[in-house]
């Protein structure tokens, strides 16, 4: 709130005929008043099973009246997730020269980016093979293939065979 500050002692009476007249100033001082402008920044939730690649989410959607021009850029959401667990879609903004916290009522409403564990499968198999007896040692090559069903991976482990 801005006071303009008037007084009554500020302003004089002047002109003809004053003696006839018996003159009372009274000033009723006027203001300007200057609303904090309001901005809400909601930041987006968003969950999926874990698939090795991260989860994000950047937009970040601005209501109320936002910000005055070219005093807020940049604004995102920063939360980035690859494992299983939960993380906030935390919201950041660059604040240009003119931007005073004190104008703006900011309400951020941060979202919750989760990664749940996948129901993957895996597909193991071994290669067979027969042989007649013979007294020597066999093998099948001393491995076998490991492969996730749900994504398509496939992977080869060896491992040590005896028998």
């Amino acid at each position: 709130t801005y006071w303009m500050g008037l007084a009554a002692e500020d302003f004089t009476i002047s002109g003809s005929d004053l003696e006839k007249y018996s003159i009372t100033i009274q000033v009723t001082d006027g203001s300007l008043v200057i609303q904090k402008r309001t901005v809400t920044l909601t930041s987006e939730s968003a969950s999926k099973e874990f698939d090795t690649r991260p989860l994000t989410r950047p937009d970040v959607k601005i209501t109320e009246d936002g910000f005055a021009d070219g005093e807020v850029t940049g604004i995102k959401a920063i939360g980035t997730i690859t494992k299983a667990g939960s993380v906030p879609n935390t919201i950041t903004y660059q604040k240009g020269a003119k931007f005073k916290e004190e104008n703006y009522k900011i309400t951020l409403n941060t979202g919750t980016l989760t990664v749940t564990k996948a129901n993957a499968q895996l597909e193991i198999t071994a290669p067979n093979g027969s042989w007649e007896y013979d007294g020597t040692a066999h093998s099948t090559g001393n491995h076998v293939t490991v492969r996730w069903i749900s994504e398509g991976y496939e992977s080869e482990y060896k491992v040590e065979e005896r028998m």
